[in-house]
């Protein structure tokens, strides 16, 4: 034994409780250790999901503006054809809608 190695186990507590004590850290370093990667790894999942929804929404949505945006064009032509136009349509029906509305509130 070098003067270096006595050195330190001249420091060192003679009982065993340090021992124990020392494995009790380690191994609560190492469960802290294991729950903050699982933490991580879940975090990260989270966010893949996130962003994975995130991009499966907006997708959506410009595939429901497709859709409406080609009925629209759709509507608008076979209305063009017709001679009618879509402008009056809508007057009448909001029109409609009114008049609908002042004989259900005159009739309660």
């Amino acid at each position: 034994m070098n003067s270096s190695e006595a050195a330190v186990t001249k420091f060192l507590p003679k009982s065993h409780l340090s021992r124990v004590i020392i494995r009790d850290n380690l191994s609560a370093q190492r469960l802290y250790e294991m729950e903050t990667k699982a933490s991580d790894k879940t975090k990260k999942k989270m966010s893949y999901l996130y962003d994975h929804l995130k991009k499966k929404f907006m997708t959506d949505q410009l595939r429901k503006l497709g859709s409406w945006k080609r009925d629209s064009m759709n509507l608008r032509q076979y209305l063009n054809s017709t001679g009618v136009q879509g402008h009056s349509i809508l007057k009448k029906e909001a029109s409609h809608r009114r008049l609908r509305g002042r004989q259900s509130a005159s009739g309660a």
